[in-house]
């Protein structure tokens, strides 16, 4: 199952219509992690690239698109940049094709935002500091889902019942 329908079971984009960011945003699509269908459903995603070619190639494709850099020597934060287009609410945050997710987490208001679901493309093993600054930021680890990591608010965690009950009835 592609990493946004997943997304979707969990917060489906029928449910609310709100704002959305996928920070690392790019034309090609792998393991279907990007916000594309919230953005068919009414969404608003902006679509956040540092690098200025997949920038132009990316804003011919998408509706929102920002060419920020958010982790390099020049950088501002993401907060700094979603101020310019004046959206407040944010109830998904999408991170992908970066090295520094924490200097990204770091320059975003989690609770001034509203997020509810942040979704982290990386490798297993440089996920504990990630995990551990969104626990001190009132979220909890919900699953990883094919190569990302997704936290849901405390408010909205749903534990995993672990139930393997029936799974082989006919």
């Amino acid at each position: 199952m592609e990493i946004v329908k997943r997304l979707c079971e969990i917060l489906p984009y029928d449910s609310e219509r709100s704002a959305a960011v996928e920070f690392g945003s790019t034309v090609e699509v792998y393991h279907g992690n990007s916000l594309y269908d919230y953005e068919m459903n009414c969404w608003k995603v902006i679509c956040i690239q540092e690098n200025q070619s997949r920038y132009e190639d990316l804003r011919i494709q998408r509706r929102l698109c920002l060419n920020v850099d958010c982790v390099g020597p020049n950088r501002i934060t993401l907060d700094q940049a979603l101020s310019r287009i004046n959206i407040e609410d944010i109830r998904i945050l999408l991170i992908k094709n970066t090295t520094n997710v924490l200097d990204v987490l770091k320059g975003f208001s989690l609770e001034q935002r509203k997020t509810k679901l942040i979704c982290i493309e990386q490798l297993e093993h440089e996920s504990l500091a990630v995990t551990s600054y969104l626990s001190s930021k009132g979220y909890r680890f919900q699953e990883r889902h094919i190569v990302s990591n997704i936290y849901l608010r405390d408010d909205d965690f749903v534990p995993s019942t672990g139930s393997f009950e029936n799974i082989f009835e006919i």
